[in-house]
């Protein structure tokens, strides 16, 4: 793999990582916090862990098409 398929991969994990957290996050804090919802922006960081995944798929599929040329 080259160097961008290779930074590309690794920010798509930490993305990926990132909106697994918060989606954690997000059920959790009613159960420690007695009923109290997250706030704002956990609600934001949730939809990193759909794209970090698209992110990673994409990076690998156009990673190998490049090297089979």
């Amino acid at each position: 793999m080259g160097k961008f398929v290779s930074v590309a991969v690794s920010l798509s994990i930490a993305l990926f990582a990132i909106g697994l957290i918060a989606v954690a996050a997000l059920f959790l804090t009613p159960l420690l916090a007695h009923g109290t919802t997250a706030p704002t922006w956990v609600y934001a960081l949730t939809p990193l862990a759909p794209a970090g995944f698209l992110a990673g798929v994409i990076a690998v599929v156009l990673g190998g098409h490049a090297r089979d040329r």
